[in-house]
């Protein structure tokens, strides 16, 4: 392993390469050292296979959803809020309205009953 040398060039020039070995042609090449990099080939291949997406991009995209969801369920328990409260107020004005009523008839109730007595009373002292 310590014999390898990996040599870089352009994709054209690869491409020429290959098709004149492709159709039989013998190849020479001389190799200058000229300027080294220093690249590390797994890197390079696995961003070049699969583009990565930044790490702000997907912290940005999973803050809006968690903000979206977080609208939404404030949206949804305030309009469970709001009806419960317009059904405690219906229910209140019912209670009331009945509360009212039964007062009434109350009321009218114990009239009859002073009227009934009063009539008792007359009617004894006519007899």
């Amino acid at each position: 392993m310590d014999d390898t040398v990996s040599v870089f060039i352009h994709k054209d020039e690869g491409e020429r390469i290959a098709g004149l070995v492709d159709s039989g042609i013998s190849v020479n090449m001389n190799i200058n050292v000229g300027q080294v990099y220093k690249l590390h080939a797994q890197k390079q291949t696995s961003q070049s296979s699969q583009p990565k997406a930044p790490p702000l991009l997907i912290i940005s995209a999973t803050l809006i959803s968690l903000l979206i969801m977080g609208l939404a369920a404030l949206l949804v328990y305030g309009i469970r809020r709001s009806k419960q409260q317009q059904q405690k107020s219906r229910r209140r004005r019912v209670v009331s309205y009945h509360v009212h009523f039964t007062k009434k008839i109350i009321i009218q109730i114990e009239m009859c009953w002073y009227s009934i007595e009063l009539m008792w009373e007359l009617s004894i002292h006519w007899v």
